[in-house]
């Protein structure tokens, strides 16, 4: 067996403690959206990057295995993958933008092309410089770049390669990102666009190849780390939260923590399995959340605050806040639910099973 597969016992089929993970991230990304903007949505997106990324480079590397066995070619994997990740993503982020746009009367118009391409992190970032409706669809276009860009990379490249390349890329935006503080490079632009995020999706793929006894997964994967790494992100968002501006970007020192925390978290729900917290992240109701947090997060920031609707039924203004915040939670739950049983199901049913990799 190759080091690159030398990983730690969580590899394939579900992974225990990540649909919960999705879960308490996609509540996290809530809080920011319906209950107040302080910036909690950040980490949470982080997570699911982070998530991304091993799941995304776990399944690249073994269709990579798959090509040197000579059982599938370059082309045939990379269609299978994307073919998978189109069945799972496109459809409700199509239907959900096409019906967005095609009935608020407030969105500008000029920006659907570039939804239609996810590039809507680039319009944000250098054509409105604001948010709307639909702006916390940004993070899915990360996603989709990633994909498009680390697919025909890494089956390309042979797979003792993978670990290099992936180190490649994180090192490099991390640069980026350091350079682009430094030089005091637009705030906004530094965390919708690439590099600040790729980072998340290329360290969740280094630690799927790393094997377990590798440096990184001693430090990233070890209780102490998660605990360490946990306090320093929260001590240093609470520091920055008074010149907190959602229009400025993140701050780097932010940006680094939580970096930090969300890669150690994934890393000690992998490394400990069986661990108190892990089971915890494997209770019924976070694992049901977790597996609708795709629809949930698309859905919930469309959901009309009290804010609209006071103004056209005065009578609800009398509601308390904490009924609203409980309202638009559940109504985006039931939602997701429904998506998922009714629509997003009914596509990845016509996935195909990826070709096994070399024994």
């Amino acid at each position: 067996m190759t080091s690159t597969n030398s990983t730690p016992p969580q590899k394939q089929g579900r992974l225990a403690g990540f649909d919960g993970l999705r879960a308490l991230s996609a509540l996290v990304v809530f809080v920011e959206h319906k209950v107040r903007d302080i910036g909690t949505g950040a980490i949470g997106v982080w997570i699911f990057y982070v998530l991304s990324g091993y799941l995304i480079v776990g399944i690249l590397q073994r269709s990579r295995a798959s090509i040197e066995a000579g059982k599938a070619t370059r082309f045939e994997a990379l269609l299978d993958f994307w073919r998978n990740r189109a069945l799972r993503i496109l459809p409700l982020y199509y239907a959900v933008v096409l019906a967005v746009f095609a009935f608020s009367h407030v969105l500008d118009r000029t920006a659907l092309a570039y939804y239609l391409v996810y590039l809507q992190n680039f319009y944000i970032a250098w054509v409105s410089h604001g948010w709307s409706a639909t702006s916390h669809l940004w993070s899915l276009a990360n996603e989709q770049q990633f994909y498009l860009a680390a697919a025909p990379l890494l089956l390309l490249l042979g797979a003792r390669s993978h670990r290099a390349t992936l180190l490649a890329i994180f090192v490099s935006c991390l640069l980026l990102c350091v350079l682009a503080s430094v030089l005091g490079w637009d705030g906004m632009a530094f965390s919708l666009l690439p590099p600040a995020n790729f980072a998340f999706m290329a360290l969740g793929g280094l630690l799927y190849l790393s094997p377990s006894d590798s440096r990184l997964w001693r430090v990233l994967g070890h209780p102490a780390a998660g605990i360490a790494t946990a306090l320093t992100f929260a001590i240093v968002f609470v520091l920055t939260r008074s010149s907190y501006d959602p229009m400025a970007g993140t701050a780097l020192v932010v940006y680094l923590s939580g970096l930090a925390f969300a890669s150690s978290l994934v890393a000690c729900v992998v490394a400990s399995p069986t661990s108190s917290f892990v089971r915890f992240l494997e209770t019924r109701p976070l694992r049901w959340f977790g597996s609708i947090s795709y629809g949930f997060y698309v859905y919930h920031a469309l959901l009309p605050g009290p804010e609209k609707l006071t103004r056209r039924f005065a009578a609800l203004a009398a509601v308390p806040p904490a009924v609203w915040i409980g309202l638009e939670l559940a109504l985006g739950a039931l939602l997701a639910d429904l998506s998922w049983r009714w629509f997003e199901q009914r596509f990845l049913a016509l996935k195909r099973r990826p070709r096994p990799a070399a024994g």
